[in-house]
Protein backbone atom coordinates (compact mmCIF):
# COMPACT_ATOMS: atom_id res chain seq x y z
CA UNK A 1 0.00 0.00 0.00
CA UNK A 2 1.36 3.40 -0.99
CA UNK A 3 2.35 5.59 1.94
CA UNK A 4 0.71 9.02 2.08
CA UNK A 5 3.49 11.16 3.57
CA UNK A 6 3.44 14.81 2.55
CA UNK A 7 6.13 16.14 4.87
CA UNK A 8 9.06 14.50 6.65
CA UNK A 9 10.73 17.15 8.77
CA UNK A 10 12.68 14.73 10.94
CA UNK A 11 14.07 12.96 7.86
CA UNK A 12 15.54 16.29 6.77
CA UNK A 13 17.50 16.47 10.05
CA UNK A 14 19.34 13.18 9.52
CA UNK A 15 22.83 12.60 8.19
CA UNK A 16 23.34 10.94 4.81
CA UNK A 17 23.96 7.55 6.41
CA UNK A 18 20.95 7.90 8.69
CA UNK A 19 18.77 8.77 5.69
CA UNK A 20 19.92 5.59 3.94
CA UNK A 21 18.93 3.56 6.98
CA UNK A 22 15.63 5.47 7.30
CA UNK A 23 14.78 4.80 3.61
CA UNK A 24 15.61 1.11 3.92
CA UNK A 25 13.49 0.68 7.05
CA UNK A 26 10.54 2.52 5.52
CA UNK A 27 10.67 0.29 2.43
CA UNK A 28 11.04 -2.87 4.50
CA UNK A 29 8.32 -2.07 7.00
CA UNK A 30 5.96 -0.98 4.25
CA UNK A 31 6.43 -4.52 2.90
CA UNK A 32 5.89 -5.97 6.42
CA UNK A 33 9.42 -7.35 6.70
CA UNK A 34 10.61 -7.87 10.25
CA UNK A 35 14.27 -7.93 9.28
CA UNK A 36 15.90 -5.31 7.07
CA UNK A 37 19.49 -5.34 5.85
CA UNK A 38 21.46 -2.31 4.63
CA UNK A 39 24.80 -2.80 2.87
CA UNK A 40 27.74 -0.43 2.96
CA UNK A 41 26.34 1.92 5.57
CA UNK A 42 29.31 4.22 5.98
CA UNK A 43 29.99 6.09 9.21
CA UNK A 44 28.19 6.00 12.50
CA UNK A 45 24.42 6.34 12.64
CA UNK A 46 22.17 7.18 15.55
CA UNK A 47 19.76 4.25 15.37
CA UNK A 48 17.43 5.58 18.07
CA UNK A 49 17.21 8.93 16.27
CA UNK A 50 16.33 7.21 12.98
CA UNK A 51 13.55 5.18 14.63
CA UNK A 52 12.19 8.26 16.41
CA UNK A 53 12.21 10.18 13.12
CA UNK A 54 10.20 7.48 11.33
CA UNK A 55 7.77 7.28 14.23
CA UNK A 56 7.06 11.02 14.05
CA UNK A 57 7.19 11.39 10.26
CA UNK A 58 5.04 8.37 9.36
CA UNK A 59 2.09 7.71 11.69
CA UNK A 60 0.95 4.94 9.33
CA UNK A 61 3.63 2.70 10.86
CA UNK A 62 1.42 2.28 13.92
CA UNK A 63 2.12 -1.46 13.86
CA UNK A 64 5.87 -1.17 14.54
CA UNK A 65 6.87 -1.90 18.12
CA UNK A 66 9.80 0.52 18.25
CA UNK A 67 10.80 -0.69 21.71
CA UNK A 68 11.82 -4.03 20.18
CA UNK A 69 13.86 -2.55 17.29
CA UNK A 70 17.50 -3.61 17.39
CA UNK A 71 20.37 -3.00 14.96
CA UNK A 72 23.23 -5.47 14.45
CA UNK A 73 26.44 -4.37 12.68
CA UNK A 74 28.63 -6.86 10.82
CA UNK A 75 32.35 -6.77 9.97
CA UNK A 76 31.74 -6.55 6.22
CA UNK A 77 30.02 -3.17 6.61
CA UNK A 78 26.36 -4.11 6.49
CA UNK A 79 23.78 -3.78 9.25
CA UNK A 80 20.65 -5.74 10.02
CA UNK A 81 17.63 -4.31 11.82
CA UNK A 82 15.05 -6.55 13.42
CA UNK A 83 11.73 -5.50 14.89
CA UNK A 84 8.47 -6.96 16.17
CA UNK A 85 5.00 -5.88 15.09
CA UNK A 86 1.94 -5.43 17.29
CA UNK A 87 -0.28 -7.36 14.87
CA UNK A 88 -0.07 -10.18 12.30
CA UNK A 89 0.32 -9.02 8.70
CA UNK A 90 -3.28 -9.71 7.73
CA UNK A 91 -4.56 -7.48 10.53
CA UNK A 92 -2.04 -4.73 9.69
CA UNK A 93 -3.27 -4.67 6.09
CA UNK A 94 -6.88 -4.45 7.23
CA UNK A 95 -6.16 -1.66 9.72
CA UNK A 96 -4.22 0.35 7.14
CA UNK A 97 -7.19 0.17 4.76
CA UNK A 98 -9.53 1.25 7.55
CA UNK A 99 -7.24 4.16 8.41
CA UNK A 100 -7.09 5.28 4.78
CA UNK A 101 -10.88 5.19 4.51
CA UNK A 102 -11.27 7.07 7.81
CA UNK A 103 -8.75 9.75 6.86
CA UNK A 104 -10.31 10.16 3.42
CA UNK A 105 -13.78 10.46 4.95
CA UNK A 106 -12.60 13.19 7.34
CA UNK A 107 -10.50 15.23 4.91
CA UNK A 108 -12.88 14.98 1.95
CA UNK A 109 -15.25 17.36 3.71
CA UNK A 110 -12.56 19.90 4.62
CA UNK A 111 -12.40 22.96 2.36
CA UNK A 112 -10.75 26.38 2.42
CA UNK A 113 -7.25 27.67 2.96
CA UNK A 114 -4.58 26.81 5.51
CA UNK A 115 -6.34 28.29 8.54
CA UNK A 116 -9.69 26.69 7.75
CA UNK A 117 -8.13 23.29 7.15
CA UNK A 118 -6.03 23.10 10.33
CA UNK A 119 -9.01 24.42 12.32
CA UNK A 120 -11.18 21.65 10.89
CA UNK A 121 -8.60 18.98 11.78
CA UNK A 122 -8.21 20.45 15.28
CA UNK A 123 -11.95 20.56 15.89
CA UNK A 124 -12.54 17.06 14.54
CA UNK A 125 -10.02 15.57 16.96
CA UNK A 126 -11.11 17.59 19.99
CA UNK A 127 -14.77 16.79 19.26
CA UNK A 128 -14.44 13.10 18.47
CA UNK A 129 -11.50 11.66 20.40
CA UNK A 130 -11.65 10.87 24.10
CA UNK A 131 -8.47 11.12 26.13
CA UNK A 132 -7.80 7.70 27.62
CA UNK A 133 -4.62 6.02 28.84
CA UNK A 134 -4.59 2.22 28.84
CA UNK A 135 -2.28 -0.80 28.65
CA UNK A 136 -3.20 -1.22 24.98
CA UNK A 137 -0.45 0.22 22.74
CA UNK A 138 -3.18 1.56 20.42
CA UNK A 139 -3.73 4.39 22.90
CA UNK A 140 -0.49 5.91 21.55
CA UNK A 141 -1.08 5.40 17.82
CA UNK A 142 -3.33 6.68 15.05
CA UNK A 143 -5.38 3.49 15.32
CA UNK A 144 -6.44 4.59 18.78
CA UNK A 145 -7.26 8.16 17.79
CA UNK A 146 -8.93 7.65 14.40
CA UNK A 147 -10.42 4.15 14.62
CA UNK A 148 -11.07 3.59 18.33
CA UNK A 149 -11.70 7.32 18.95
CA UNK A 150 -9.58 7.32 22.10
CA UNK A 151 -5.94 7.74 23.04
CA UNK A 152 -3.32 9.92 24.68
CA UNK A 153 -1.41 12.93 23.34
CA UNK A 154 0.93 10.77 21.24
CA UNK A 155 -2.02 9.24 19.39
CA UNK A 156 -3.78 12.58 18.95
CA UNK A 157 -0.70 14.39 17.62
CA UNK A 158 0.07 11.58 15.18
CA UNK A 159 -3.53 11.59 13.97
CA UNK A 160 -3.21 15.33 13.37
CA UNK A 161 -0.02 14.71 11.38
CA UNK A 162 -1.63 11.98 9.27
CA UNK A 163 -4.65 14.16 8.43
CA UNK A 164 -2.36 17.06 7.52
CA UNK A 165 -0.46 14.72 5.18
CA UNK A 166 -3.76 13.97 3.45
CA UNK A 167 -4.46 17.71 3.15
CA UNK A 168 -0.91 18.44 1.95
CA UNK A 169 -0.12 20.67 4.92
CA UNK A 170 3.41 20.40 6.38
CA UNK A 171 3.13 19.20 9.97
CA UNK A 172 5.29 17.51 12.57
CA UNK A 173 4.70 15.80 15.87
CA UNK A 174 6.55 17.58 18.69
CA UNK A 175 7.74 15.96 21.92
CA UNK A 176 8.42 18.07 24.98
CA UNK A 177 7.35 18.75 28.53
CA UNK A 178 4.15 20.35 29.81
CA UNK A 179 3.61 22.17 33.09
CA UNK A 180 0.12 22.54 34.43
CA UNK A 181 -1.91 20.47 36.84
CA UNK A 182 -5.51 19.62 36.18
CA UNK A 183 -5.05 18.59 32.54
CA UNK A 184 -5.82 15.03 31.43
CA UNK A 185 -2.29 13.76 30.84
CA UNK A 186 -0.30 16.14 32.98
CA UNK A 187 0.96 16.01 36.54
CA UNK A 188 2.98 19.05 37.72
CA UNK A 189 5.49 18.18 34.99
CA UNK A 190 4.94 15.58 32.29
CA UNK A 191 6.20 14.41 28.93
CA UNK A 192 3.78 15.61 26.30
CA UNK A 193 3.17 15.66 22.53
CA UNK A 194 1.58 18.26 20.28
CA UNK A 195 2.03 19.40 16.68
CA UNK A 196 3.66 22.15 14.68
CA UNK A 197 2.18 23.17 11.32
CA UNK A 198 3.50 25.42 8.58
CA UNK A 199 1.65 27.88 6.37
CA UNK A 200 3.79 27.53 3.25
CA UNK A 201 2.43 30.62 1.50
CA UNK A 202 3.27 32.87 4.46
CA UNK A 203 6.35 30.98 5.59
CA UNK A 204 5.11 30.87 9.21
CA UNK A 205 5.12 27.98 11.69
CA UNK A 206 2.56 27.53 14.47
CA UNK A 207 2.04 25.30 17.51
CA UNK A 208 -1.26 23.46 18.00
CA UNK A 209 -2.00 21.32 21.05
CA UNK A 210 -5.31 19.53 20.41
CA UNK A 211 -5.02 17.39 23.55
CA UNK A 212 -5.05 20.43 25.82
CA UNK A 213 -7.97 21.88 23.90
CA UNK A 214 -10.22 18.98 24.89
CA UNK A 215 -12.70 20.48 27.32
CA UNK A 216 -14.72 18.49 29.81
CA UNK A 217 -17.93 19.87 28.31
CA UNK A 218 -17.14 18.10 25.04
CA UNK A 219 -17.09 21.36 23.08
CA UNK A 220 -14.02 22.19 21.03
CA UNK A 221 -12.10 25.28 22.03
CA UNK A 222 -9.20 26.91 20.25
CA UNK A 223 -6.98 28.04 23.07
CA UNK A 224 -3.82 26.14 22.15
CA UNK A 225 -4.29 26.90 18.47
CA UNK A 226 -1.87 28.63 16.07
CA UNK A 227 0.41 29.78 18.90
CA UNK A 228 3.88 31.25 18.67
CA UNK A 229 6.81 30.00 20.75
CA UNK A 230 6.31 32.96 23.06
CA UNK A 231 2.78 31.97 24.01
CA UNK A 232 3.29 28.22 24.19
CA UNK A 233 6.27 28.66 26.52
CA UNK A 234 3.75 29.76 29.10
CA UNK A 235 3.37 26.10 30.09
CA UNK A 236 5.27 23.97 27.52
CA UNK A 237 8.96 23.45 26.85
CA UNK A 238 10.83 21.65 24.07
CA UNK A 239 14.24 21.38 22.42
CA UNK A 240 14.31 24.56 20.35
CA UNK A 241 17.56 23.48 18.68
CA UNK A 242 15.86 20.64 16.82
CA UNK A 243 12.74 22.47 15.65
CA UNK A 244 12.08 25.56 13.53
CA UNK A 245 10.91 28.69 15.36
CA UNK A 246 7.26 29.71 15.60
CA UNK A 247 7.60 33.46 15.56
CA UNK A 248 5.07 35.97 16.79
CA UNK A 249 2.25 36.31 14.30
CA UNK A 250 -1.02 38.09 13.75
CA UNK A 251 -2.85 35.55 15.89
CA UNK A 252 -0.80 36.65 18.87
CA UNK A 253 -1.84 40.30 18.84
CA UNK A 254 -0.20 39.97 22.17
CA UNK A 255 0.18 42.72 24.72
CA UNK A 256 1.51 42.77 28.25
CA UNK A 257 -0.42 44.39 31.07
CA UNK A 258 0.00 44.75 34.81
CA UNK A 259 -3.38 44.35 36.47
CA UNK A 260 -3.77 46.66 39.45
CA UNK A 261 -7.55 46.91 39.52
CA UNK A 262 -10.71 45.86 37.70
CA UNK A 263 -10.47 48.81 35.31
CA UNK A 264 -6.97 47.88 34.10
CA UNK A 265 -8.15 44.28 33.61
CA UNK A 266 -11.04 45.44 31.42
CA UNK A 267 -8.79 47.70 29.39
CA UNK A 268 -6.29 44.91 28.71
CA UNK A 269 -9.02 42.47 27.67
CA UNK A 270 -10.57 45.03 25.31
CA UNK A 271 -7.31 46.21 23.74
CA UNK A 272 -5.53 42.98 22.85
CA UNK A 273 -6.76 39.76 21.13
CA UNK A 274 -4.27 37.93 23.37
CA UNK A 275 -2.69 39.43 26.43
CA UNK A 276 -0.22 38.48 29.16
CA UNK A 277 -1.53 39.57 32.54
CA UNK A 278 0.72 40.14 35.53
CA UNK A 279 -1.14 40.81 38.76
CA UNK A 280 -0.42 43.37 41.40
CA UNK A 281 -0.14 41.65 44.79
CA UNK A 282 -3.24 43.40 46.06
CA UNK A 283 -5.41 41.89 43.32
CA UNK A 284 -3.63 38.60 42.66
CA UNK A 285 -6.13 35.71 42.58
CA UNK A 286 -4.93 32.73 44.67
CA UNK A 287 -6.72 30.07 42.61
CA UNK A 288 -8.08 29.46 39.11
CA UNK A 289 -11.60 29.69 40.50
CA UNK A 290 -10.78 33.11 41.97
CA UNK A 291 -9.44 34.19 38.57
CA UNK A 292 -12.72 33.12 36.95
CA UNK A 293 -14.60 35.18 39.52
CA UNK A 294 -12.36 38.15 38.74
CA UNK A 295 -13.25 37.86 35.04
CA UNK A 296 -16.94 37.76 35.92
CA UNK A 297 -16.63 40.80 38.17
CA UNK A 298 -14.91 42.67 35.36
CA UNK A 299 -17.70 41.50 33.01
CA UNK A 300 -15.20 39.97 30.60
CA UNK A 301 -16.89 37.35 28.45
CA UNK A 302 -16.04 35.16 25.46
CA UNK A 303 -12.42 34.61 26.42
CA UNK A 304 -10.31 31.53 27.02
CA UNK A 305 -7.42 31.72 29.42
CA UNK A 306 -4.30 30.10 30.83
CA UNK A 307 -3.73 30.76 34.51
CA UNK A 308 -0.55 30.16 36.50
CA UNK A 309 -1.22 30.55 40.22
CA UNK A 310 2.43 29.92 41.14
CA UNK A 311 3.77 32.89 39.21
CA UNK A 312 0.56 34.94 39.42
CA UNK A 313 0.20 35.44 35.69
CA UNK A 314 -2.32 34.60 33.00
CA UNK A 315 -2.99 34.80 29.29
CA UNK A 316 -6.44 35.74 28.05
CA UNK A 317 -7.50 35.04 24.47
CA UNK A 318 -10.63 36.47 22.90
CA UNK A 319 -12.78 33.90 21.08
Amino acid sequence: MELHVYSGYYYSRLSEGERRLYDALVKGWDEYRRSVTVNGLGGKVDFAKVCSSIDKDIPEFFFVNYATAAMYAWDDGHVSVRVKYYYPESEIRALRKQLRLAADGITRRIKGGFEEKVAAVHDYLTDNVTYRLSENPECRTVVGALLRKEGVCAAISRAFKLLCDELKIPAMAVSGVAYESGKPDVTPESNHCWVMVRDVKKGINYHIDPTWDMSKSGKARRLYFLLSDRLLRFNHSWDTRSLPPCRENRFDGCGIATVKDIKSLRQAAARYPRCFLYFDKALAPPTEKAFESLLQTAQIENVSYLFDKTEQKAIIIRQ
